[in-house]
């Protein structure tokens, strides 16, 4: 019993660093999109996050903000991002604009 224990506390971690892993390399492959969105949803949050491959965990002040997709390929559907304070401080509820991703990946949000 105690050896499927041990089997599961190390084979979950590491099964959630495989899958991580593929899905920041699955992102990279793919192209950037572009499309027009609506902001729907902001939700502050200051907390420990990973940034890239960097070896630790940060304090980074941001919002997690949901868009709405009004054109392109995700017309219709809703997207959640964790985007940084700074790059939040000139939108809010409500704005529309183009929105800029690679694959699961925020860029950008340029409204007009």
């Amino acid at each position: 019993m105690q050896d499927i224990i041990i089997w599961i506390l190390v084979l979950a971690p590491l099964g959630w660093l495989v899958w991580r892993q593929s899905r920041i390399t699955g992102s990279a492959a793919k192209p950037i999109v572009q499309a027009q969105a609506r902001i729907t949803k902001m939700m502050g949050k200051i907390g420990p996050i990973k940034l890239g491959r960097s070896s630790g965990f940060k304090n980074i002040p941001g919002y997690y903000v949901t868009f709405e997709v009004l054109s392109g390929e995700f017309e219709g559907k809703k997207r959640v991002f964790f985007i940084d304070a700074v790059d939040v401080v000139d939108v809010a509820v409500g704005y529309t604009g183009t929105l800029t991703t690679r694959g699961v990946r925020y860029i950008s949000f340029d409204i007009g």
